[in-house]
């Protein structure tokens, strides 16, 4: 339906599309040209409200009402009106006030709108959206369309324009500005369905290889001007040296744009340019009755599908245009920015599940007994064994009866029946399973995210601190702002420490974890705004230091710098400024532990002393512990001193009591072997003391732990704990050696005997409440001798090859293990192990003495748990075996395999240690190591260059420009070869592919097996004293001392875009031939030292130049001769061309003067023309030379010769000017003498006219 509405927008006339008298209706819209506009046809009898500049109504194909003022008409003499509107928006808008040079400062998108709209008829949607403050200027007078445009770009926004109608009349007319959104709503536009016509346009008018790039004016008055190009755009035009100019001004008003700012701008505009804009144009059938879901609106995107097209075509562009006829509601769309893509691609994942489809059909249908088998054993097995799903037992169980216990809904559990008791057939609990639950994984987690978070916070609340608290932040404003944000992140932070500490891993919750987990995001959205406050405090604080800076003198500036130095941690040096690193942070963190952590020491320092019977300490044992406790931070230290000189003392002691034994080699040599271990053992556990410090001290450096870091502590305490172990151990095992030696060989002495200590003495003294515990000697050895009495009941009746020493009062004092160690008597062992898991040893099937075999070991579901100092495992024989010892883990022996045909016998190992994974062939001599830095035989001992093979190299950044981690295969010495027997060898990348040599040409090897011979192109490049003038060459040759054939040498200066052919020397010359069927050339030049290039041979066409000048010449043209007339002709721009005189070849054919006495005066003047002779000025020139050097500059003869004809300048004199020949600057060059003549035709004419009147009269007469 098409309406008519007058000046007061009431609607005065309509047109239905089914009208008869309606011939054409064509609604056109573009925002690319921003240009939208209405056609219409109609009968003449129908236009009569079509004559004015009425407003026009329309639906388009979206049903959106469009109003259009007419702007055009025309009446036919068919009887049919032709009517042009243009959009009401770009006449209302465009013809409103113009706007002087001015701008908008600091506005939003609707006040701008309203600015421009005011006084137009059109107002501000609703649906404009916000884009924040922005400014724009304009230098010259703008329509308030052009200004509305300009906003666009501002904004970075597009327009759009509506209309909302009511009873008869238009209600409202309304602007958006909104951002961009190319959305795919679903519409595909496939052939077979909706798609009717397709056409592919490829525009290559606005293409750019260069620009001149000029900024906007600077306070001056002056423009900032600057070049840029694209070399590699312009080789596609094979333009050497002539680019393809534009001009571009970048939309800013930034008066101080400096020339980085103004090239980069000016590079991302000619990357937009320099390549051919391709559009298509589709017609589609509107199908929005059968597919209502399936609509099109311009800005959207939508997806065309036409496989028939040549090639298939595949594409997903963004709509810029609609061409909508509203009779057939037929459209035709304009597609900008395509997006084409190959239907191989499209079809490949298609294709994938296709195969695996079929392949799966094939599998069931070759293998169908097998899957009838499994679906019967299956269905068998479900049939002979019921589970009963309830909560509670089933009724009349029978041994191996299941049950499904549903009685906990959270947890159900399987039990089976057996002997009267329903045994729990699956664990009810993750923790049975040796696992977690999930509350106490998550506890862990969040403490841990807690532990780093603390640390980031005492940073924050440092920083924070010390800016408010700084003297040049005097914006309150931003302090307060500061301040409420912290506050926040404080209230966030202690939130989340309260959740925590109120929780245990037992009591949490899930619910209270997810809480104190979201309170960690909530911390994290709070940290952004303390950090965005942060850093407006920092330029506040910055350009108040600058300020009063440069108020300062450079003494006070000095001074001031160095106050400031002092309270950051900083120097001043001589150009004054701030040198290192601010220990702000830092200071505040131990500030904060010093005056917030309660310290709390308890040192407990216990000695034990033994003296001889004359009181002379013979050995002192003395233990130190010392325990920290801070507010939320128990350490625990403990020093071990032994008192090294008790081993000596105890060895002189052994010495001066055995005097049958002073001579013993034997025993001399077991004890100092026990003392030198004890003393290694103690340095190992001094050694480990020192790590453990090195490692904390370079972890709390910077206020924070990484993961790394935390495990490296840990490691090192682990490796304290055991060397503390270790050293213990080693102390105790040289005092028993030198105690059992002593036991076994002392002569009975009495008063060695009685070196007891005979009163024992304890107190414990608890503040507050005193209690007093004392033991005497005879309480003390009472207990002593029960306990040796029940400790000599287990060793007699449950081990062998153990004594027990006692001393005079019955206490044991050492216990003995023999040479063999010790036998547990299995029978009388019955271990009550954690979770009511029996070990009965006695009920164990197998038992075994020191000669059998352990047939079977069951282990409980706790699994098996070995934690020793030391371990070794080995197994097997000499041809194959396995061993663990300690840190290393090996599998070796004698091997026989087949690699490439050959069958060989190794001796290898691999083995597993420091962190690597070594695969050793002793025959061969060589090893390959398996590694986090990746897999390489370099630490064979060998070197890069001794005989090793190369590396395969993880985590590698050396060819990354990104920084991103590779993969690098290399070998120092060897070749890396990449070969496949049956099968092709691929390089493929989404970037560049490389192939470098440092000292060699690259060469390529094809067809190795079909051709004979060796055939091989080298890729080389010649020497040069610079980067800029070397050469690089395509050789092709089969001679093996690298003397080629043919090739192409390359120039690399840049401007000179020089391609060569070459022998197989590297050389150019008359030896060199190209041949091909078709080629394309800008220019083709003559070689240095050649006068000409010829064309076939010399006599068929030679261009060049002799002593006398440029020459063109061909002696097979001027062989061949012709009858006819001449027609060859050459303009001033050297242009040959045939000169024609047929009709086809003219235009608006007229007489030269209607009137013919008019013709015949202007004919009259040829008969004024002078005949002139004269000689030739070129060829004159030439003969003085060619005598004054007395030789032939040219191979054409030249001689004085006088000419007969007419001089041009007075051909124009006579006005005969349509006969002379003028070049490009207007300057007379010749005349057209083959036309001259038509002037003669009037004048005989005449004279012809006369002769028969004579005639006439004299007959007559």
């Amino acid at each position: 339906m098409i309406h008519v509405l007058d000046f007061n927008d009431k609607i005065i006339d309509f047109l239905s599309t089914d009208d008869p008298s309606l011939v054409r209706a064509i609604h056109k819209r573009n925002v690319n040209d921003n240009s939208e506009m209405l056609e219409l046809l109609i009968s003449s009898e129908r236009a009569e409200k079509f004559r004015e500049r009425h407003r026009v109504i329309i639906r388009d194909s979206n049903k959106q009402w469009r109003e259009f003022i007419i702007n055009w008409v025309q009446d036919t003499m068919d009887g049919y009106t032709e009517i042009e509107c243009i959009a009401s928006y770009l006449a209302d808008i465009t013809t409103a006030k113009p706007y002087a040079p001015g701008k908008f400062e600091k506005k939003t998108t609707s006040e701008a709108l309203k600015d421009v709209l005011s006084d137009t008829g059109w107002e501000v949607s609703e649906q404009t959206e916000y884009d924040g403050l922005r400014t724009t200027s304009w230098t010259s007078y703008q329509t308030r369309y052009e200004v509305l445009k300009q906003l666009c770009t501002t904004y970075k926004m597009v327009l759009d324009f509506y209309i909302e109608l009511s009873s008869n009349t238009v209600k409202g007319r309304y602007v958006v500005l909104k951002k961009k959104n190319s959305l795919f709503k679903g519409k595909e536009i496939e052939y077979g369905k909706d798609l009717v016509g397709l056409t592919r346009k490829i525009d290559m008018s606005e293409i750019k290889t260069a620009l001149i790039a000029v900024g906007p004016e600077n306070d001056k008055g002056k423009r900032l001007e600057l070049v840029v190009t694209d070399d590699e755009a312009q080789s596609q035009f094979n333009l050497p040296m002539r680019y393809i100019w534009g001009i571009y001004e970048p939309q800013s008003d930034d008066q101080n744009m400096n020339e980085t700012r103004l090239s980069s701008l000016a590079k991302t505009e000619l990357n937009k340019r320099k390549s051919a804009v391709m559009s298509y144009e589709i017609t589609s059938t509107d199908l929005e009755v059968t597919y209502p879901h399936e609509i099109i609106s311009i800005g959207d995107t939508v997806r065309v599908k036409h496989r028939d097209f040549n090639p298939p075509l595949y594409v997903e562009a963004e709509v810029i245009a609609e061409e909508y006829n509203i009779i057939s509601e037929n459209s035709t769309y304009t597609f900008g920015q395509p997006k084409e893509f190959k239907e191989s691609e499209l079809r490949e994942e298609f294709n994938k599940r296709l195969n695996l489809i079929h392949q799966k059909l094939n599998d069931n249908i070759s293998n169908i007994n097998t899957i009838v088998k499994d679906v019967v054993d299956g269905e068998l097995e479900y049939f002979e064994r019921k589970i009963h799903k309830s909560d509670t037992p089933p009724e009349n169980p029978v041994n191996d009866t299941l049950w499904y216990d549903t009685s906990n809904p959270d947890v159900a559990v399987l039990r089976r029946y057996w002997n009267g008791r329903w045994i729990e057939a699956t664990p009810n609990d993750v923790e049975k399973l040796g696992g977690i639950t999930r509350e106490k994984a998550l506890f862990s987690e969040l403490n841990n995210i807690f532990i780093n978070l603390s640390i980031q916070h005492a940073s924050l609340l440092s920083e924070a601190t010390e800016l408010l608290n700084s003297e040049y932040l005097v914006d309150n404003d931003l302090k307060a702002d500061l301040q409420a944000s912290l506050d926040a992140v404080i209230d966030v932070y202690n939130q989340i420490k309260n959740n925590l500490e109120s929780m245990t891993p037992e009591t949490a919750t899930i619910g209270r974890l997810v809480d104190t987990k979201t309170l960690f995001l909530e911390y994290r959205k709070k940290l952004q705004d303390v950090y965005t406050d942060v850093e407006d405090v920092k330029i506040a604080i910055s350009d108040r230091f600058k300020l009063l800076q440069s108020q300062y003198t450079d003494e006070k500036y000095k001074e001031a710098l160095e106050i400031i130095a002092t309270k950051f941690g900083l120097t001043v040096n001589e150009d004054l400024q701030l040198v290192g690193e601010p220990n702000v942070v830092k200071s505040a963190i131990e500030a904060a532990r010093e005056s917030t952590k309660e310290q709390l020491r308890d040192y407990v320092k216990t000695s034990d002393y033994k003296t001889d019977k004359d009181g002379i300490v013979e050995r002192l044992d003395t233990a130190e512990a010392e325990r920290t406790t801070l507010k939320g931070e128990i350490k625990d230290k403990v020093t071990l001193n032994e008192y090294r000189n008790g081993l000596e003392e105890q060895k002189q002691y052994t010495d001066d009591q055995l005097s049958d034994l002073s001579n013993n080699p034997e025993i001399k040599a077991s004890i100092e072997q026990a003392n030198q271990e004890a003393q290694e053992a103690l340095k190992s556990y001094i050694d480990a003391q020192d790590n453990l410090k090195e490692k904390e001290s370079q972890a709390y450096a910077d206020g924070k732990i990484s993961e790394e870091e935390q495990r490296a502590i840990q490691d090192a305490q682990a490796k304290l704990e055991e060397a503390k172990q270790n050293a213990e151990l080693k102390a105790r095992n040289a005092e028993k050696k030198a105690n059992a030696y002593t036991d076994n060989k002392v002569k009975e002495s009495t008063d060695a005997q009685r070196r007891t200590l005979t009163r024992y003495g304890s107190q414990i003294i608890q503040n507050g409440k005193e209690i007093k515990l004392r033991t005497t000697k005879e309480e003390f050895n009472a207990t002593n001798r029960t306990l040796s009495n029940i400790l000599n009941e287990i060793v007699q009746n449950v081990t062998d090859g153990t004594t027990i020493r006692y001393d005079d009062n019955g206490v044991a004092q050492a216990l003995n293990v023999g040479p063999r160690g010790i036998r547990l008597n299995a029978d009388k062992i019955d271990i009550d192990g954690n979770r009511e898991i029996n070990l009965l040893i006695q009920n164990m099937r197998d038992k075994v003495d020191k000669t059998d075999i352990v047939n079977s070991l069951n282990l409980s579901r706790e699994g098996l748990d070995i934690n020793v100092n030391r371990i070794g495992i080995k197994g097997g024989n000499n041809n194959r075996y396995v061993q663990i010892q300690n840190d290393s883990i090996e599998l070796g022996g004698i091997v026989q395999r087949t690699w490439k045909g050959k069958r060989s016998t190794d001796d290898i190992f691999t083995r597993l240690k420091d962190g690597h994974l070594r695969f050793r062939n002793n025959t061969a001599g060589g090893s390959l190591y398996m590694s986090h830095f990746g897999i390489s035989t370099y630490i064979d001992g060998e070197g890069e260059d001794g005989g090793s093979s190369g590396t395969i190299q993880w985590w590698d950044k050396t060819y990354s420009d990104s920084g991103m981690n590779g993969i690098t295969i290399n070998s120092y010495g060897g070749v890396v070869a990449l070969t496949s027997d049956n099968n092709r060898v691929v390089l493929e990348s989404y970037a560049s592919s490389n192939i470098k040599s440092k000292q060699a040409p690259v060469y390529l090897y094809p067809n190795t097996d079909k051709v004979p011979g060796l055939n091989r192109f080298a890729f080389t490049l010649s020497n040069a004293d610079n980067a800029y003038s070397s050469d690089g060459y395509i050789m092709f040759g089969s001679d093996e001392n690298y003397d080629y054939g043919a090739g192409i040498r390359f120039s690399k200066e840049r401007n000179k875009g020089l391609v060569q052919i070459v022998n197989g020397r590297y050389a150019t010359g008359g030896d060199t031939t190209i041949e091909a069927g078709y080629g394309k050339f800008n220019m083709l030049k003559r070689r240095d030292g050649n006068r000409y290039i010829h064309i076939q041979s010399t006599d068929l066409l030679s261009v060049g130049s002799d002593d006398a000048g440029d020459r063109i010449a061909s002696n097979s043209i001027y062989r061949r001769t012709y009858s006819a007339a001449a027609n060859l002709h050459i303009t001033s721009a050297g242009t040959i061309g045939r000169s024609t005189s047929a009709r086809k070849y003219k235009l608006s054919i007229e007489n030269q003067y209607n009137d013919r006495d008019e013709q015949l005066e202007h004919s009259k003047a040829i008969l004024n023309l002078p005949i002139r002779t004269w000689f030739d000025k070129a060829e004159s020139e030439i003969l003085a030379r060619e005598l004054r050097e007395d030789r032939k500059l040219s191979e054409d003869t030249y001689k004085l010769d006088r000419y007969v004809g007419l001089i041009a300048e007075e051909v124009e004199n006579l006005g005969l000017k349509e006969f002379v020949t003028y070049d490009d600057k207007g300057e007379i060059e010749g005349i057209a003498y083959d036309r001259l003549w038509i002037h003669l035709i009037p004048v005989i004419k005449e004279q012809q006219l006369r002769i028969k009147k004579l005639e006439e009269s004299k007959n007559a007469g």
